[in-house]
């Protein structure tokens, strides 16, 4: 390998190393959708030093265009040729094909075949331009991470981890790898070029503003960080019992507090629903609530009620309309 081939990889293989080599034993599935920056992941990890046959390549056929059975096929074909075992997964199509509903779909598939293959952990290939559009979704109302927060390198799920090795890596500096490879055959999917997906549009700002894309990334990195180390102050005041979801609003906790936990009490009245319409309205039900009062949401009905009567705590429950 020439030496700049190898800088090149070296970088990423640190990655790799930090990241991949605690989970390899337990069995990894790399997804990879054949895209620039899931196509290096394939690429390095094939010719990183401690490369394992635990680990497998994945590739969801989507169905969103005629060609995208062909393209994961491609992925599948490329993954043998490289020495790993291949796997190739076709999603339904379906009426709803909007981004949430497509990863929401996408990541249920990739969970079950990691289970039919007792792999504990899958790689995915975001990077630090995911970030950077992440939190400017978030900042435009458009999605993105709660309250702009990023992605962490390693996530731990229900079913297992989701490794992100090449977080700290720009689309630029993997397709600069793939150029060094002599490797052009990557997919561009033509949506991203005419799609009017919100994560297409920010992207499309983004390049036409020039904005720190570096900066952007390590603020969605801390506010992720910053998220998880206070979320317990607000799931902590959530209750299910029954049907019932009730969100208790202590006297003395901060007014973001009760924002969040009013946020993850509905969540969790209401799963898979898009609620970020409610924010206005549970920001004031956290800001100047009164027992008592009731507040129209989408979906459900929020009652106030007093939680004690020495101070002006308060318990927020959340019902169905009559």
């Amino acid at each position: 390998m020439q030496t700049k081939t190898r800088r090149l990889h070296q970088s990423i293989w640190n990655e790799l190393d930090f990241y991949l080599t605690p989970h390899i034993s337990k069995g990894l599935l790399l997804c990879v959708s054949g895209g620039s920056d899931s196509r290096a992941l394939m690429e390095a990890v094939a010719r990183w030093p401690k490369r394992s046959s635990n680990i497998q390549v994945l590739s969801v056929n989507h169905a969103t265009r005629l060609e995208t059975l062909d393209e994961a096929r491609a992925v599948a074909a490329r993954a043998r040729v490289l020495g790993f075992e291949s796997h190739v997964l076709s999603l339904n199509p379906e009426k709803k094909m909007d981004e949430s509903s497509l990863r929401a779909r996408r990541y249920k598939a990739i969970w079950s075949l990691a289970r039919e293959l007792s792999a504990r952990a899958i790689a995915v290939a975001h990077t630090e331009d995911d970030q950077a559009e992440s939190l400017v979704m978030d900042l435009m109302g458009q999605g993105g991470g709660p309250q702009g927060a990023g992605m962490l390198p390693v996530t731990q799920m229900p079913q297992g981890l989701v490794l992100r090795p090449l977080l700290s890596f720009s689309r630029a500096y993997l397709i600069a790898l793939l150029t060094e490879l002599e490797i052009y055959d990557y997919i561009q999917d033509p949506t991203n070029k005419y799609s009017e997906g919100r994560r297409v549009q920010v992207r499309h700002f983004l390049s036409l503003h020039k904005a720190p894309r570096t900066r952007l990334a390590q603020m969605a990195l801390k506010r992720r960080k910053d998220f998880e180390t206070m979320r317990h102050l607000w799931e902590e005041q959530v209750d299910r019992v029954g049907e019932q979801v009730q969100v208790r609003l202590d006297a003395h906790m901060p007014e973001v507090i009760k924002f969040q936990a009013l946020k993850t009490g509905l969540a969790e009245f209401l799963p898979g629903q898009d609620l970020r319409t409610a924010s206005v309205t549970l920001q004031k039900i956290a800001s100047a609530s009164k027992p008592g009062q009731s507040y129209d949401l989408p979906g459900c009905v929020a009652e106030v009620r007093a939680l004690s009567e020495k101070d002006s705590s308060l318990e927020v429950q959340y019902r169905l309309p009559e």
